[in-house]
């Protein structure tokens, strides 16, 4: 039996022309009306196949070409292998010689059918190749070769949004607040850059191995001079598109942060703010200004960010946020309250609501995680190496070593020696002193056998935000079981937030709050906000570890250093 999660998939599929195709457990138990539905589908897909291959005057042009084999070459490109298909193309994975490097190579075919000949799509490509910035997915080149119009970009190896809501539940607030501050990151960029994106959603938005969230296909972005004659079309998922555009009116920053806000909504709740079954029924549903409650839906969100996101879903484009900066803004001061203290009787009623909640609908945050992985009293953990979004070099190395030494506090788990992480890279015949990383650490705990979770992570900073994330991956098969993330404004209180991370990974692994009174020494605070001597302490500290070879000279010189 197929279940509703499953049919949306299959007839996603066949809108973009490929009919289902199920695998022995699909077909397992499917009845006679899911067939009947399949059959539907099969037909669409025909249609779709149809459509996609008419030009603008609806004649038919060249039918879609032979998918690229492996070896193959296109341009100066050669093709690894076929990733995918949508309706306006084909990717695949290939490499540059030129840039000596992996590409996301799309072929786009009959450019017509959306209004721009092969010029357009190159002269597109050129202008998002002005955005450079890691939360937007690089764009390297594009070009005409024959009846073909390709653009190769950068190789992102992860998933979607949308994978992710399906496979882990609703975001929490801190994924939610951290995804939102990265995107908004990514939007100012675009913005600068004078493009506008159009398509914000949850299936354009990826996040790789190693946590970073990109923003990609800008399959119907358009330069903003070009957008605002109003002459570009209805472009992006209904759902996502501000009511202006769906009424015929100009694309506009604002029209980006409104799909950027029903994202966030989408991710905290799986719904939409506004919904209809056909485009003339949603936009008869913004015309009565028929809206869903986030804080309905949600009502452990802190008010703060069910505002932040509300203004940025405003129906009226003046009563959205200005740009993408002041959204987030919105979502940085929503974290700050949320970290604010609370008085006693403020907990007492937050919790008795919270509990009559639970009581009559369930509790709202449940399947915000998958379960979590088995993990045992004294199981070892392995902090791997953050990924330093910044810029800034001083966060090179500091902020894993922080929170390494937060976790050795801990009587529940351990984290594995520096020593054993040496041997196991011996072992590997890779140099003792590679940067660990994701991917050699989960190499590393898989040689050691010991290890139960890695602990990967990264560091952002969008003006005096500083946000830390730290991901909970299960070695075995490199899924994820948990996103945490907190946020600090300047680096006075770095050290506070990655305690505070510390704490919310132990409790996730299932640590009781009551043996955290009964650890050992916690790390020493840190007075000064100098990220470097925050790094030459933490590196001291791993010197007189009792567990790693001891150099005490070298550490009484990087205190007097520190």
């Amino acid at each position: 039996m197929l279940d509703a999660r499953r049919l949306e998939e299959l007839a996603a599929a066949a809108a973009d022309g490929h009919p289902p195709d199920l695998d022995g457990a699909d077909a397992d138990g499917v009845d006679e009306s899911q067939r009947q539905t399949l059959a539907n589908l099969h037909a669409i897909a025909a249609i779709a196949g149809v459509l996609g291959s008419l030009s603008s005057d609806g004649a038919i042009t060249q039918a879609r070409p032979a998918v690229l084999a492996p070896g193959a070459v296109w341009g100066t490109l050669r093709i690894i292998e076929w990733v995918g298909a949508g309706r306006f193309g084909d990717v695949y994975r290939a490499w540059d010689p030129a840039l000596d490097r992996e590409v996301a190579l799309k072929l786009v075919r009959s450019p017509e059918t959306r209004g721009q000949t092969a010029a357009d799509v190159v002269h597109e490509g050129r202008l998002m190749a002005r955005v450079q910035h890691p939360n937007v997915v690089t764009v390297f080149g594009a070009q005409r070769i024959g009846p073909v119009t390709g653009l190769w970009m950068e190789f992102v190896t992860g998933r979607t949004l949308a994978a992710e809501l399906n496979a882990r539940g609703p975001f929490d607030a801190h994924e939610l607040i951290a995804t939102g501050l990265a995107l908004c990151a990514a939007l100012a960029a675009v913005h600068d850059a004078g493009l506008l994106h159009r398509d914000v959603k949850a299936q354009n938005v990826l996040r790789d191995g190693r946590g970073r969230t990109v923003l990609s296909d800008f399959g119907t972005g358009r330069d903003l001079p070009e957008a605002a004659d109003g002459e570009g079309g209805v472009a992006g998922t209904p759902m996502y598109v501000a009511p202006e555009i769906l009424a015929g009116g100009a694309p506009s920053a604002q029209s980006d942060l409104y799909s950027l806000g029903v994202l966030l909504f989408h991710l905290a709740t799986r719904e939409f703010p506004v919904t209809g079954l056909t485009l003339s029924s949603l936009c008869e549903a913004h015309a009565r200004g028929e809206r869903r409650s986030l804080r309905m839906l949600r009502p452990d969100l802190s008010p703060p960010l069910c505002h932040a996101i509300d203004t940025a879903t405003a129906a009226a484009r003046g009563d959205r946020f200005p740009h993408a900066t002041a959204l987030a803004d919105a979502l940085d001061a929503s974290a700050r309250v949320a970290r604010a203290p609370r008085s006693r009787r403020g907990w007492v009623v937050t919790a008795a609501l919270m509990l009559v909640t639970a009581a009559c609908v369930g509790w709202v945050a449940k399947g915000a995680y998958p379960p979590s992985i088995p993990f045992e009293p004294r199981d070892f953990v392995l902090v791997t190496a953050f990924d330093n979004r910044t810029g800034d070099a001083r966060f090179d190395g500091t902020l894993e070593h922080a929170l390494e030494r937060e976790l050795t506090t801990s009587t529940f788990l351990n984290v594995v020696p520096q020593q054993r992480v040496s041997d196991a890279l011996v072992l590997m015949r890779r140099p003792v002193d590679v940067r660990v990383d994701e991917v050699i650490g989960r190499e590393v705990a898989l040689r050691d056998g010991q290890v139960r979770v890695l602990l990967a992570g990264r560091v952002e900073r969008l003006g005096p935000t500083i946000t830390l994330t730290t991901r909970i991956v299960r070695p075995t098969d490199g899924s994820v079981v948990a996103s945490l993330s907190e946020l600090t404004t300047g680096e006075a209180g770095l050290l506070s937030a990655v305690r505070r991370l510390a704490a919310r990974v132990r409790r996730l692994l299932g640590e009781r709050r009551s043996t955290f009174a009964h650890s050992g020494q916690r790390l020493a605070p840190v007075t000064t906000p100098s990220l470097t001597a925050l790094r030459l302490y933490s590196e001291a500290l791993a010197l007189l570890d009792e567990n790693q070879p001891r150099d005490p000279r070298a550490a009484a010189m990087l205190l007097r250093q520190a």
